[in-house]
């Protein structure tokens, strides 16, 4: 054993020399964060957790709160999530088996004969027999425990990516519940439009017939029907390509997803306003920082077995064959034994392995930067959702108003002119605008609650549910 341990020391030496003990793991930066956002005032203390805060109830529509649920149930990118966290944790599964022993069984029954002059055996030789071997990488340098690192660190990326998944279904088939009720909102408008335009049309024929009105002025009555009319076919072929994105994002055809947005409801509003907390939370909350994170973590472990590689690699074998020989003139038993240490020392490599190290190093670099990046790209995608929200809802408030006064307008200019006071053009214009107006008004709820979901879904909130949940982790075997 003597020798050995002489010749490991040595070889140790040869792969040290001209390297700089230990690898260059980069560290996270410190990222400068402001205690608030610029547009709203969170309690500061503990990182709050908003993944069960099912904030799609703040809209109080139990159509949107079903769609989500058959989202959760039969998603396909839910599923893929779900398959590829399978396949990480088997990856799991198989680096930390390298802390153990291998151990293997054969089993042989081989029949010789030797034929010619020079022949040292009559007859048929039957060899029977099975060998147990055995081998053990002793993890002197970390190669085991990296790869280990690694494999874990990509199983929580996983899980998280699950997390991302989840979070852009319940944000993609919300807004896609939300376009198919303004869709439906406009259809609404048209046909009123339309049937108000048709009174209008009967009025001025009437008034034509009785010399009250010119042929210009039936002219301009249809036209504006005809607009109206057009406008309804439109919609409708909105509204199913609405209906299509849902039930393509529920895995299901549109015939099963239609009964649900076809059910009597108008534009969902939200009734209450999002805690977004402080920029701090997001470091836990938002799934794709923590995918990033992870993802950092893992770069920085392939580091360690990249530098492994340089040094010595030192496993125990052993291995036992017991046997029965038979022959025409005697038969019996054979067993042999073996083991001992096996050394593999890496002595020219033309510089892959110290590039290979150079390598992980720059990755996982990159990977922190990425990190870095991943939570001021989080804390803007926020700000800016604070921002619009607040303003959408000042721009709401202004609209139903102006919708209130171009109603008016309308009711008075249609009295004016049946009454003789008004001429035509000025009651088709006020009608114009009240209707004009009402698609305005409908507009801004869709962009408000657009704008309700983008900030639940840039704080971060809303991971754990419906539905599935994140599988479970696999256990760690040491």
């Amino acid at each position: 054993m003597k020798p050995f341990l002489a010749l490991l020391s040595a070889c140790s030496a040869l792969a040290l020399s001209g390297c700089n003990f230990g690898p260059n793991v980069p560290q996270k930066q410190t990222i400068p964060l402001l205690v608030n956002y610029s547009e709203h005032t969170g309690s500061i203390g503990q990182p709050r957790r908003m993944a069960a805060d099912h904030w799609w109830q703040a809209f109080g529509d139990p159509g949107l709160t079903r769609l989500i649920v058959l989202g959760a149930s039969g998603n396909l990118g839910l599923k893929e999530a779900e398959a590829r966290i399978a396949a990480a944790d088997g990856r799991v599964t198989s680096a930390n088996a390298g802390f153990f022993p291998t151990v293997t069984l054969g089993a042989k029954r081989e029949v010789k004969r030797e034929v010619g002059s020079m022949r040292t055996v009559d007859g048929e030789v039957v060899t029977k027999g099975a060998e147990f071997t055995s081998k053990w990488l002793i993890d002197l340098f970390g190669e085991v425990y990296s790869q280990a690192r690694s494999a874990e660190a990509k199983s929580e990326a996983a899980r998280a990516s699950f997390d991302v998944a989840r979070l852009a279904l319940v944000s993609d088939l919300s807004a896609a519940y939300v376009d198919t009720r303004y869709f439906q909102e406009l259809s609404r408008i048209a046909e009123r439009r339309a049937a108000s335009f048709r009174r209008t049309l009967g009025l001025v024929r009437a008034q034509r017939n009785e010399g009250l009105a010119s042929g210009l002025d039936v002219a301009r009555a249809e036209t504006e029907l005809a607009a109206a009319e057009a406008e309804a076919p439109i919609q409708e072929a909105n509204v199913r390509r609405a209906a299509n994105r849902a039930a393509t994002l529920v895995g299901r055809s549109a015939s099963e997803v239609l009964p649900v947005l076809k059910a009597e409801g108008g534009q969902p509003l939200p009734v209450y306003d999002v805690n977004v907390g402080v920029p701090a939370d997001l470091l836990r909350n938002r799934p794709d920082v923590r995918v990033a994170e992870l993802e950092f973590q893992a770069a920085a472990a392939d580091i360690g077995y990249a530098w492994s590689q340089l040094f010595p690699s030192i496993s125990l074998n052993g291995s036992i064959a017991p046997s029965y020989i038979s022959t025409d003139a005697k038969s019996g038993s054979l067993n042999t034994w073996s083991f001992g240490p096996s050394l593999r020392l890496p002595i020219f490599e033309g510089g892959r392995l110290t590039a290979n190290v150079g390598v992980a190093e720059a990755e996982a670099r990159a990977r922190e930067i990425a990190w870095r990046q991943s939570v001021l790209k989080a804390v803007e995608e926020v700000e800016n959702a604070l921002v619009t929200f607040a303003r959408q809802k000042r721009a709401f408030d202004a609209a139903a108003s102006q919708v209130s006064a171009a109603r008016r307008s309308y009711d008075l200019s249609q009295a004016a002119y049946k009454g003789g006071v008004t001429p035509l053009f000025e009651a088709l214009d006020a009608e114009r605008r009240y209707f004009e107006s009402a698609v305005e008004l409908a507009e801004i709820k869709r962009q408000v609650a657009r704008e309700f979901i983008d900030l639940n879904v840039a704080v971060g909130r809303g991971l754990a549910g419906p539905g599935r949940a994140n599988p479970q982790r696999v256990a760690r075997a040491r």
